[in-house]
């Protein structure tokens, strides 16, 4: 039987696949380019049609995986008949989650990604993050104002303010991370950020103070 030659989209998730795989079991910084070409048997010039650097399969890599985990959280959210406090904390606390069940993966990548020359690779991933999270987090604004929660002109312009105050925050932890790693008094000091980003977060959305407990302090030295 002759084997047909893989369609473009399913060769580019082929080496997404192999990536990810080796990223989880290798590490990051010990997966060559050549490690996946070899695994997908392709040529290095197949490679580089679909991905420009090492960084750039990274990058593609955790928006593949972020996609992926988010889908399910949104859909779930979506079809809940909870409340828009009970679904705005399910979806920031689902994000911590998903990070902190892939800690060592991340713990790595963010000896990566706060390296001063992978600035805009950081700046990509937030914003296919934003991009991702504000209609749904728009519509848990909207049934908040409905429900009387939340006091806000504009659900979507909260929204993206949220999002980007959010990535402004992990910015600020991830950075502080990479320079801090293994200090005893980091868990602390990130807890205290989280706790002053959640009373912004209040204020924005004109809740009652201490409705928005999104963060689960708790994670943190599962994470660190």
């Amino acid at each position: 039987m002759v084997k047909t030659k893989p369609d473009a989209p399913s060769r580019k998730e082929q080496i997404l696949h192999v990536a990810q795989e080796f990223f989880y079991s290798r590490g990051y910084e010990r997966t060559s380019i050549q490690d996946i070409i070899d695994e997908v048997d392709i040529a290095k010039g197949t490679f580089y049609h679909y991905f420009r650097s090492k960084t750039d399969l990274l990058d593609s890599v955790v928006s593949r995986m972020f996609s992926a985990a988010m889908s399910g959280i949104i859909r779930e959210i979506q079809t809940s008949q909870r409340g828009s406090i009970d679904k705005f904390r399910k979806l920031f606390r689902s994000i911590a989650l998903w990070k902190v069940q892939n800690r060592d993966l991340f713990r790595e990548l963010i000896t990566v990604l706060y390296r001063d020359e992978n600035i805009v690779l950081r700046h990509r991933m937030m914003t296919h993050s934003i991009a991702l999270l504000i209609p749904v987090l728009t519509d848990i604004i909207s049934d908040g104002i409905e429900e009387g929660e939340f006091h806000v002109e504009s659900p979507y312009d909260s929204a993206v303010v949220i999002l980007n105050l959010s990535s402004a925050m992990g910015e600020s932890i991830g950075t502080t991370m990479a320079q801090r790693m293994g200090d005893p008094g980091l868990a602390e000091d990130i807890s205290r950020s989280i706790k002053v980003h959640e009373r912004a977060i209040e204020r924005i959305l004109g809740a009652r103070e201490n409705t928005l407990k999104i963060f689960q302090v708790d994670l943190i030295d599962h994470f660190l």
